[in-house]
């Protein structure tokens, strides 16, 4: 199948064609939407409120500071 040929089929039937492609696509459109830290707190307050409560701010706040490596360390 040529490259036009291909550009020329819809998103689905492109998945289909090329399932590595979409895995790439569906993995940085993941790491895309939780970026966002109030985001990840409503995901979090909602899978587990026994957990994490409090307001959006506060859970995203927590989150963040838990996010941040030390300073002076190597740990990725």
């Amino acid at each position: 199948m040529s490259s036009q040929e291909f550009e020329s089929l819809s998103p689905e039937a492109q998945a289909v064609c090329a399932p590595e492609d979409t895995e790439t696509r569906f993995d940085q459109a993941a790491k895309g939407v939780l970026a966002f830290p109030t985001l990840d707190a409503l995901i979090l307050k909602k899978a587990a409120p026994e957990i994490f409560k409090g307001s959006l701010e506060e859970v995203a706040s927590r989150l963040f500071k838990s996010k941040r490596k030390p300073e002076g360390t190597n740990i990725r």
